[in-house]
């Protein structure tokens, strides 16, 4: 038969391993949170400026959308592709004054 001192020292442990549990899924559930956030917040501040969405047809009639954002940078201004080389754009033309 089990002593009543080693069942509540059981308990207590059992108790203690729950609490570290929730202690560690609440870290790791704010961890994935601000991940998140700061994801939607990057996705915002780059649709949010001068974006211009160039439309190409391939060969072969398919429909392609670039996203390009104009940087002003140094007095010039200067056309930035998210993916540098995807869909032929291999560099950032200047927009003349």
């Amino acid at each position: 038969m089990p002593d009543s001192r080693t069942s509540g020292r059981n308990e207590a442990v059992n108790r203690n391993g729950q609490r570290r549990m929730r202690f560690i899924l609440r870290g790791l559930a704010a961890i994935v949170g601000l991940f998140l956030v700061l994801m939607v917040l990057q996705w915002v501040a780059s649709e949010s400026g001068e974006v211009v969405v160039v439309t190409t047809t391939s060969v072969a009639g398919e429909a392609g959308e670039t996203h390009l954002w104009v940087v002003d940078l140094q007095g010039s201004s200067w056309l930035r592709s998210g993916c540098l080389g995807q869909d032929g754009i291999n560099e950032s033309p200047r927009i003349p004054k």
